[in-house]
């Protein structure tokens, strides 16, 4: 059976990685197999198989998703091999999700093998790609306004079910946390430390795909590790996200959860001080971890009326009605 729809997409323990993107392709996957009403064989993942990016097929093969994996140096972005890759598995569109410089001459080469090529998060100024949709800030740029993430697509979006008002608990007693599919910092051990030095009683919800060998659960912590299928179940549980500044920090405001970021690197620093700017976060300085995560869980803790206000200011950035324009975009160039 012919491709559709080949997404190029990667996730691992690798700078300015993580999983998010790779979670989005699978969400624009399901949305778009639904609005086209092909079959899941006409979908299918490119993606690198070296032992930092196991986790791709891991994540693919839990939602039963068609891949293919080829090694690191045969899917070095913008190079040859790749451009010779994505012809042998050609299909009717494209979807490059990864934040690159991509070529021009490149990408043209590739117009003769696919009838659309469409692209998230790509940072190049030309104009060959039919349709171009950076969700996330242009981080050139020092503007301020509320409008700057009205391009964003997150995998959450599909949670209807989720947007409807949440009951906020008096206290804090369910806390997410989840700093990135590659926390390169350790900050989860960091994190985890400190809640059970200041003996916080709480049901603390993390992702069992990482690694956590060197943290010892003691304390008053009552630790729940999910499945990545129970990502956002357990993020909807909660009364609060300590997250980093990737698409999960957008996940949670946009699902109605108040988020503590901790910034992994300078990309996602600069998105979480613009939805700090607008009072819509809070964000833990990395140079006083300590100091900084208790002066913000306390104050959020204790101050139910912070809580709703961030709530507040993040859904007048982060809609769902912003996300509906750009998927109509998307859907009407796979249609073409």
């Amino acid at each position: 059976m012919k491709i559709k729809i080949l997404f190029r997409c990667d996730a691992g323990k690798y700078k300015k990685l993580g999983t998010g993107h790779l979670f989005r392709c699978i969400f624009l996957a399901k949305i778009l197999k639904k609005k086209l009403n092909i079959s899941d064989q006409q979908i299918r993942f490119v993606i690198k198989s070296d032992k930092k990016y196991k986790i791709a097929s891991e994540i693919l093969k839990e939602y039963e998703f068609d891949f293919v994996r080829y090694k690191n140096r045969n899917l070095k972005e913008n190079s040859k091999n790749e451009i010779d890759i994505l012809k042998k598995n050609s299909a009717e569109i494209l979807i490059f999700d990864m934040i690159v410089f991509s070529n021009k001459k490149e990408i043209l080469k590739l117009k003769k093998y696919f009838k659309k090529i469409v692209a998230l998060d790509d940072k190049s100024k030309h104009k060959v790609f039919d349709l171009r949709i950076n969700s996330l800030i242009n981080l050139r740029s020092k503007k301020k306004n509320k409008s700057i993430f009205k391009n964003l697509i997150l995998p959450s979006y599909e949670k209807v079910k989720f947007q409807k008002k949440k009951i906020l608990n008096k206290k804090i007693n369910k806390v997410f946390l989840n700093l990135g599919g590659w926390d390169k910092n350790n900050y989860t051990k960091k994190i985890v430390d400190l809640m059970k030095k200041n003996d916080l009683k709480i049901n603390l919800f993390i992702p069992s795909n990482v690694k956590y060998k060197k943290v010892n659960f003691y304390g008053k912590l009552k630790v729940t590790l999910f499945k990545k299928k129970e990502f956002y179940k357990y993020l909807n549980k909660s009364d609060l996200s300590i997250v980093s500044g990737g698409l999960v920090m957008f996940d949670s405001i946009y699902l109605g959860i108040p988020a503590i970021c901790l910034p992994q690197d300078k990309d996602q620093k600069i998105n979480a001080k613009i939805l700090n700017f607008f009072n819509a976060n809070l964000i833990i300085n990395n140079n006083n971890i300590e100091k900084s995560f208790y002066k913000n869980f306390n104050s959020i803790n204790k101050n139910y009326k912070l809580r709703k206000i961030l709530i507040q200011n993040g859904r007048r950035i982060i809609n769902k009605k912003n996300m509906n324009k750009i998927l109509e975009k998307l859907f009407r160039i796979c249609k073409y």
